[in-house]
């Protein structure tokens, strides 16, 4: 379900929410002390390359990598 709810974001929010959202997930990526909190954030920021449109992949892509 927050999956999904990360997939809408995406879908309808602009770049600035998105590139934000990024930021936030990877600042925890940075914090996580478990290996099922690490796999969990990176499942929601794949999801949410997987969500975006090729404008914004373009623009998020950098973050990403």
């Amino acid at each position: 379900m927050g999956l999904g709810c990360i997939r809408g974001i995406v879908e309808k929010m602009g770049e600035k929410i998105v590139a934000r959202a990024i930021e936030i997930f990877e600042n925890l990526l940075e914090k996580a002390t478990e290996k099922t909190q690490s796999v969990g954030i990176c499942k929601v920021i794949f999801t949410m390359a997987q969500a975006a449109q090729h404008r914004l992949l373009q623009i998020i892509s950098p973050k990403l990598v």
